[in-house]
């Protein structure tokens, strides 16, 4: 086995030993799966500049593929997470499916002009409409959030659209303090970004987020509530219906049996839980 070939499979070996880890903390009996990225037609206008200059879509699967696969990778709870919108899940909750509202919004860190993508949940269609003219904001779109306790995860968190080149250092301290979930295991990403994200996140001590405070000059809780807490989650990324489910992320909600036999939706569980 030739050099790069080892360092492919200790950073395979690293992020599956990271995803155990994560695993092992939540009993068996209490996990919900989910996956918290995936897209179908509905993603329909695409942030790359050759789509839409060519005016294709990101993907032209159906719902119903979607949620097939979903499906057979055993997930408990659907969210479809569509660019900007949100129509499949709406859709979704007129035919009375227990959907979880989400979608990844592009937002704009204003002061640097470097585009990223936020993951939302548990919003209302008419809180749709207004994160769609905060997203140009992205300090105006938390804030939002925070107000009215919607969740926000920063997708794919090294991945972003910066037109005047690779932007500085600074970008991800102000990441860093801007939320308080990250997507560390993106399906459609190499191991390495996963390993680095993860590897960053796990790395957001109290001593470091101070630290990464002196550097943007801003204090700490300027715009997470809880900045000293640091979540991770995963997602598929999916936009084909062959691998959604099979890359994602497990809740734990205490009492699942309990809550489930009380009548509780599925979608206010994994609400909850994240």
């Amino acid at each position: 086995m030739n050099n790069a070939s080892l360092f492919r499979q200790r950073l395979g070996e690293e992020l599956e030993n990271t995803i155990l880890r994560s695993q092992s903390l939540i009993p068996e009996g209490e996990r919900l799966r989910i996956d918290l990225h995936c897209h179908d037609r509905n993603s329909d206008k695409p942030d790359e500049r050759l789509g839409r200059m060519l005016g294709v879509p990101e993907t032209w699967v159906t719902t119903d593929e979607l949620l097939a696969t979903l499906r057979s990778n055993g997930t408990d709870i659907v969210t479809v997470t569509n660019h900007n919108n949100a129509r499949t899940c709406w859709e979704l909750l007129e035919k009375g499916q227990d959907v979880l509202p989400g979608a990844e919004f592009s937002c704009t860190l204003p002061d640097f002009e470097v585009g990223i993508h936020v993951l939302t949940y548990g919003f209302t269609p008419a809180q749709e409409e207004r994160l769609a003219v905060l997203r140009k904001d992205v300090y105006r779109f938390v804030d939002y959030c925070n107000e009215h306790d919607l969740v926000t995860v920063l997708a794919h968190p090294l991945q972003f659209h910066s037109p005047k080149g690779i932007p500085s250092m600074e970008v991800m301290d102000r990441l860093g303090l801007l939320f308080e979930r990250f997507e560390v295991v993106n399906g459609q990403r190499d191991a390495w970004q996963n390993v680095l994200t993860a590897t960053w996140v796990e790395g957001m001590s109290e001593e470091e987020i101070h630290a990464m405070a002196r550097r943007a000059r801003q204090p700490v809780d300027l715009f997470a509530r809880r900045p000293y807490i640091k979540r991770m989650t995963g997602g598929s990324d999916d936009h084909m219906a062959m691998y959604a489910g099979s890359t994602g992320t497990i809740l734990h909600v205490p009492d699942l049996a309990a809550h489930r036999k009380a009548g509780a939706s599925l979608s206010s569980l994994a609400l909850n839980a994240l």
